[in-house]
């Protein structure tokens, strides 16, 4: 259920299986270990104060109208957290990062995306721009690997054919700016509370939620083929959604990743979890 606070406000609820409440048209996450209790909000000036009989149990800054999520570490599965990374995830940004590779990677990551902002759509794009691996020197044999292979494969089976792509220069250096833990880095300190804009010249991601060095990538899934569409691709997008700046500020993870994105991300492992559609990880009610 989605629920309406005026300033002031308390209501009572059953916190459901998602541990997420949808209050004036934006999501908080809550701990799950009150899934099934009675909890209460209470809607203050700018905050969100979630209380279970009485007692705060955390605090949000308040994104009335605000589609997407708001959450805290430990609050969100990881496999769901990596969703609601991409679901925020600007389509300019990607877009600029296929640019910043080239332009048949730029043509072929807008057909990825056809205009939509669907999960599969994004994680798919996401993958394809990892497969040069942040490493500059790749860029320019990706793009004629590109020109070569054509646009009708879909990414799993063009991850195949780039990693047995032979005389690929050996080298290690990496981009400083076009990484996917960079980017996924940024956009997760916005669901955790942070303020930076969501571009690539806003510093450098801060690393939030564990420290792990390849954050994310298991959740790269193999999908399945999309053709490519013709036509020189624009880099901006219109339709993307308002991204929540929400909650309290993050708390810093000791061990922050580096902004290096080293290796191809991974195939679908027995592991990973299923194909998102774009409804999921959300349940649609709230008990």
């Amino acid at each position: 259920d989605s629920w309406a606070i005026s300033l002031g406000g308390i209501v009572s609820m059953t916190l459901g299986r998602t541990s997420r409440v949808e209050i004036n048209g934006h999501e908080y996450a809550l701990p799950p270990e009150l899934i099934g209790r009675r909890i209460q909000a209470e809607q203050r000036e700018g905050i969100i104060v979630f209380l279970d009989h009485g007692r705060p149990v955390c605090t949000y800054r308040r994104q009335d109208g605000v589609p997407g999520l708001s959450t805290k570490p430990g609050y969100t599965p990881a496999g769901h957290l990596f969703i609601e990374v991409l679901k925020a995830t600007p389509s300019s940004m990607l877009l600029e990062w296929a640019q910043a590779i080239g332009p048949n990677t730029l043509r072929r990551a807008t057909s990825l995306l056809h205009g939509r902002r669907d999960i599969d759509s994004l994680r798919r794009c996401v993958k394809f721009l990892g497969l040069p691996g942040g490493n500059p020197d790749l860029y320019p044999v990706f793009e004629s690997f590109l020109a070569t292979v054509g646009c009708t494969l879909g990414v799993s089976r063009l991850a195949e054919k780039w990693r047995m792509l032979p005389g690929k220069p050996d080298t290690t250096r990496q981009d400083p700016t076009y990484t996917f833990q960079r980017l996924h880095s940024m956009v997760e300190a916005r669901l955790l509370g942070g303020d930076s804009p969501l571009n690539w010249r806003a510093g450098t991601g801060s690393g939030l939620g564990g420290g792990q060095p390849r954050k994310g990538i298991v959740f790269l899934n193999s999908v399945p083929p999309q053709p490519c569409g013709g036509g020189d691709p624009a880099v901006a997008s219109a339709g993307d959604p308002p991204v929540a700046s929400a909650g309290d500020p993050p708390v810093a993870s000791a061990g922050d990743p580096p902004a290096a994105n080293a290796g191809d991300p991974p195939e679908a492992s027995a592991g990973d979890p299923p194909a998102a559609n774009a409804g999921d990880p959300r349940q649609p009610h709230l008990n």
